[in-house]
């Protein structure tokens, strides 16, 4: 029997390999209906399901019950999906969608449907009422959700972004139509377009920043993010300020050990308000662990001119201050003696 449902399969969508409890043939109509225990793979990707029907005539078959694709470090839950037999899968309803990261793709297939969630780390998880496969491997999502939450099944993400439809590349990242940021249920802040890179290392733009004050007006943000390296990134950033003006900001950081880590960043501002319009900001901080218990905090921070803090410190308390702190220390904390 598993040898016919091979040969079957072979004929209409090319090297296919599938499992189920029960199988009926229908070779008046062309169809065969799969239940139980449905696992069907196909190339680099296993599909799960409980009931799958083979209609010949529309080359197509439709997967139902508990549906589950595990491709690559990607996870896809739905009601039903179709796949025709030109190509991998096509359309699926009310999908759930996990991008995974830390855990090997062959790991992934083995696990059950409940033990898959939890296994690696969650990139981004995203949700779509319709799920539509382009040629490409791309993924159309109707309605969808997406939060890079590393969440537990049943935990609420603090955060996520709803988009009329997002065009995802599941190892890249997802272009959103109407994206809105929310926090928890409410709606925060909502943008005619934008992308959401994968991954902790991708380049891309992050999300805008908006702020106002009686001081400075509305300050206007957008930010670039590249990965120079594995251990290295840039960050290019420009600001504008209603009361002020134009504000670029370049940040370097580097990692030399999990521990061992730096970050150098530098801003010039032409600013309305000061004579000297030209005003900038250079700040440089290097920690590194020495020994099993000693550490090295370096610091040095220049600045253009004497208002600067008083104009542009995040913190309230660094505003008040007449001078920057330049210095380096070394902290020693042996281990406790135990008795």
């Amino acid at each position: 029997a598993a040898e016919a449902r091979l040969k079957l399969l072979e004929e209409t969508s090319g090297e296919v390999a599938i499992e189920a409890d029960h199988v009926v043939y229908n070779d008046r109509r062309g169809t065969v209906v799969a239940t139980g225990h449905i696992k069907v793979e196909r190339g680099g990707s296993v599909l799960f399901a409980e009931r799958l029907e083979i209609d010949r005539a529309r080359g197509e078959a439709i997967a139902s019950g508990d549906v589950r694709i595990v491709e690559r470090e990607t996870i896809i839950y739905a009601d039903s999906v179709r796949i025709p037999f030109s190509g991998a899968w096509g359309e699926g309803t009310n999908a759930t969608i996990y991008v995974k990261s830390g855990v090997a793709p062959e790991v992934l297939r083995g696990l059950g449907p409940w033990s898959v969630k939890s296994a690696g780390r969650t990139t981004i998880k995203l949700t779509a009422a319709r799920l539509t496969r382009l040629a490409d491997d791309r993924l159309v999502l109707d309605g969808a959700t997406l939060t890079p939450c590393d969440c537990g099944p049943d935990e609420p993400p603090s955060f996520s972004f709803r988009a009329r439809r997002a065009v995802v590349t599941p190892d890249e990242g997802a272009t959103l139509e109407a994206p809105t940021l929310q926090i928890r249920d409410a709606p925060i802040i909502g943008l005619p377009a934008s992308y959401l890179p994968f991954g902790r290392r991708r380049p891309g733009f992050l999300l805008p920043r908006a702020a106002w004050s009686p001081r400075d007006g509305w300050m206007l943000g957008e930010d670039f993010f590249i990965a120079t390296s594995r251990s290295t990134d840039v960050t290019l950033s420009f600001d504008y300020f209603t009361g002020r003006g134009p504000r670029g900001v370049a940040e370097f950081r580097y990692a030399l050990t999990d521990r061992d880590r730096g970050r150098l960043q530098g801003s010039v501002i032409r600013d309305a308000q000061a004579a000297n319009d030209a005003r900038f900001a250079i700040d440089f901080t290097h920690r590194q662990r020495l020994g099993p218990a000693l550490e090295l905090l370096a610091k040095a921070e220049v600045i253009g001119d004497t208002h600067h803090l008083s104009d542009f410190a995040y913190a309230i308390r660094d505003r008040n201050a007449e001078y920057t702190r330049s210095f380096a220390e070394a902290a020693w904390s042996p281990e406790p003696l135990r008795l």
